[in-house]
């Protein structure tokens, strides 16, 4: 296996960090839409204001017994606390990641921008210079989640370009760029789940030594942060621990108390994680297990296949209509089984978990958002076997025709929600449980046809910070981000490029052969 920093790698990786986070940030919403969003922005805000867990925004019988206020259009509830405050029921994740990015929007930030603010009918702030600031912690993680899947690939053995074409496939053809746009939780999960199976990777590299506890130390942490922002997500954590288990039975003859070692490395951590989400249920709610999800915790009303069907399939919902690259993941993922079997057995096991999680889950679409949200963490991984048909179409023309049009479909979906913003079909579709039916399962009323047709007929509104706040100067920060994040990209790609170049293997190399796939 190459050395990734002699190769160069890790600063291509780092190159590419920056260079999509720029991207990323140009484009980012900058406002609050969800509930999700809002409630955990304002428990970041309590830690840092107040030292308190404690929100703002009022409870859902507060606002079902106001007249004045409409229950329907509440989708940032506070759950009554065991002190009789307010609390969120999401997971502390999210909200604790997101502290460095608060500060930044609450001090430095207001000296450059001064974004108006826009309150909801229920006194919660959607919109602002800290909101703005805030969210862009979602950026930069995206743009780490796009720089990590460039080093797994590598460090799988394949060619940087394809690590390349693959990193960009997942920034701009798939839903992680519309959800580093947001605040929501599913980028950093999905950056921790990839930190996860990367770290057992370094680790089954090194098995027996202090580099691989160290590699250890740090899957295991993230398998715990996944679990802080959401602890259903421990679904997919199953794989991840029984391949560790497998590595450490593997190399016990030869390394003895070492695997031991391995295991409590990974588990430690994990165990730490689950001692704070105990101890922040148990300050909310007065139990440890309590997360305060209450009766939805246990709704999964869904019939199994029909959300199977909804999540993999249907036009409003399924995951291979809203990241089209997935489907040379699909072809490639006989091939990649048979060099990486263990890793693809992993992933594999990752996916079945949370699609039979979430596949029964009575609202398993995920609320009013773009796409199967709740598959958004497992992408970077899902898009993993798609590299043995990149490698293939470094030699095969009918590959590189494939590649270039599924990659081309999958920029134009990418696009859609940014052209044409999402939010305003889904109110429309929310209003009936007839119009959601159709939204979900009709083609002709899929939030991605009635986008294109929105688009053909010119219903076009760019869906960036720029344009919901029309403020100058954020407009010019806006320009001045997206412009420097491609021409950093396009010197990433300058560089890999070079780099190949002079060390191209030669033309009778096999294709179904990685140089390191040893």
């Amino acid at each position: 296996m190459r050395n990734t920093r002699s190769n160069g790698v890790v600063p291509v990786a780092l190159m590419m960090l920056v260079g999509v986070t720029l991207l990323y940030a140009a484009i980012s919403r900058g406002v609050f839409l969800f509930g999700d969003d809002t409630i955990m922005f304002q428990v970041t805000e309590s830690m840092v204001e107040r030292r308190s867990f404690a929100v703002t925004s009022p409870t859902f019988d507060a606002v079902a017994t106001n007249p004045t206020l409409d229950a329907a259009g509440f989708t940032a509830s506070a759950i009554p606390g065991d002190d009789g405050r307010g609390y969120a029921k999401y997971g502390i994740g999210q909200s604790l990641v997101a502290i460095p990015a608060f500060l930044f929007a609450t001090y430095p930030l207001p000296h450059l921008l001064v974004l108006k603010i826009m309150v909801d009918p229920y006194g919660n702030q959607l919109t602002g210079t800290v909101i703005y600031g805030t969210s862009l912690i979602n950026p930069l993680i995206g743009g780490a989640t796009v720089a990590l899947l460039f080093l797994l690939v590598v460090e799988l053995g394949y060619r940087q370009r394809t690590a390349l074409v693959l990193a960009g496939m997942l920034a701009v053809g798939t839903l992680l760029m519309h959800y580093a746009g947001t605040f929501l939780s599913e980028p950093l999960t999905a950056l921790a789940l990839t930190t996860v199976v990367y770290g057992l990777l370094r680790a089954n590299r090194v098995a027996g030594t202090d580099r691989a506890i160290l590699w250890l130390l740090l899957s295991g942490f993230a398998a715990g942060l996944a679990l802080a922002a959401k602890l259903a997500i421990g679904v997919a954590l199953v794989a991840p621990g029984l391949w560790l288990l497998w590595i450490a039975l593997r190399w016990e003859r030869s390394i003895g108390r070492a695997a031991m070692r391995m295991c409590l490395a990974w588990s430690g951590p994990i165990a730490l994680w689950l001692i704070v989400v105990g101890v922040y249920n148990a300050v909310r709610f007065g139990s440890p297990f309590d997360s305060g999800y209450g009766a939805e915790a246990s709704a999964y009303t869904t019939p199994l296949l029909t959300g199977l069907e909804g999540l993999l399939l249907s036009p409003g919902r399924g995951m291979f209509w809203y990241n089209p690259p997935l489907l040379l993941a699909l072809v490639g993922a006989v091939w990649f089984g048979r060099r990486y079997p263990a890793l693809a057995l992993t992933i594999l096991g990752m996916l079945v978990g949370v699609l039979l999680l979430y596949g029964r889950y009575y609202v398993w679409w995920g609320g009013g958002v773009w796409g199967p949200r709740f598959l958004v963490p497992l992408l970077p991984l899902l898009l993993l076997p798609a590299a043995e048909i990149v490698e293939r179409a470094w030699y095969w023309r009918i590959w590189q025709v494939a590649v270039g049009v599924i990659a081309a479909a999958g920029l134009l979906i990418s696009l859609l929600p940014l052209l044409v913003p999402f939010d305003r079909y889904v109110g429309e579709y929310a209003a009936s449980a007839d119009r959601l039916h159709a939204a979900l399962w009709h083609v002709g009323d899929s939030p991605i046809v009635v986008a294109m047709r929105d688009l053909l007929h010119g219903r076009v509104t760019l869906d960036v910070a720029a344009v919901r706040y029309a403020d100058v100067r954020l407009t010019i920060l806006s320009v001045v981000m997206g412009i420097i994040g491609l021409l950093v990209i396009g010197l990433t790609v300058r560089r890999v490029s070079r780099d190949e170049s002079a060390a191209r293997p030669p033309l009778r190399a096999m294709p179904d052969t990685p140089a390191a796939s040893r």
